[in-house]
């Protein structure tokens, strides 16, 4: 019975707090909380018209979402090899996935920490079967070192918004950086998808 209760509290915890894989903390986790909070409640992202300041913004922004899914989201590791030149064999590695789905109302939100990147996916249940129709996916650095320095470090496929219910397009504001426009439907649509996961967390936290 002595070892049961052991067996349990150590699965609270490691589940609670990664520390040995990543190093977290419960305090980082609220700062996290408050950072995502504060980007709703407080920034305004009409003022978000270059790339510079947007890429800036994510990376922080992206690093809070990747806490979150790392203290709260379930992991999984897949195992891949890679023929290396350099010592003439392959070489193993262990990628490690993070993914936090949470139910809220008639939606599912669904947000992902892999290799340098969140993933935001908000998807509306449909129906008596009650599926899923992806309706908003925003994607995001979570090196917040990116956010330092004024040459924004991100392209295509590290930072864009997919708009599935309402217009219908995708927006990649490394893509056109020259375009206001561009970059505040991107703010616009990480606001919406921030707004649906700080519910969320209130929830978990």
């Amino acid at each position: 019975m002595e070892r049961h209760a052991t067996l349990a509290e150590e699965e609270r915890t490691g589940s609670r707090w990664p520390w040995e894989e990543e190093g977290l903390s419960a305090a980082e986790y609220q700062r996290s909380l408050e950072g995502l909070k504060r980007f709703v409640e407080e920034v305004e992202i009409n003022r978000l018209h270059t790339l510079e300041d947007l890429s800036a913004v994510a990376s922080l922004v992206g690093h809070d979402v990747a806490v979150v899914a790392l203290t709260k989201g379930k992991k999984s590791e897949k195992k891949t090899e890679q023929f290396d030149l350099t010592v003439g064999e392959p070489i193993s590695r262990v990628e490690r996935e993070y993914v936090l789905t949470h139910c809220l109302g008639n939606q599912e939100i669904v947000i992902t920490a892999r290799k340098g990147h969140s993933l935001i996916s908000r998807y509306r249940i449909c129906g008596f079967h009650r599926y899923l129709s992806e309706e908003l996916r925003v994607r995001l650095p979570s090196d917040r070192d990116m956010a330092i320095g004024e040459k924004p470090n991100v392209d295509e496929q590290s930072m864009y918004a997919k708009d599935l219910w309402g217009a219908g397009r995708a927006y990649y504001p490394a893509k056109e950086p020259e375009s206001p426009e561009i970059q505040q439907v991107f703010a616009h649509l990480l606001k919406d998808a921030l707004s649906t996961l700080r519910e969320v967390v209130s929830v978990l936290a």
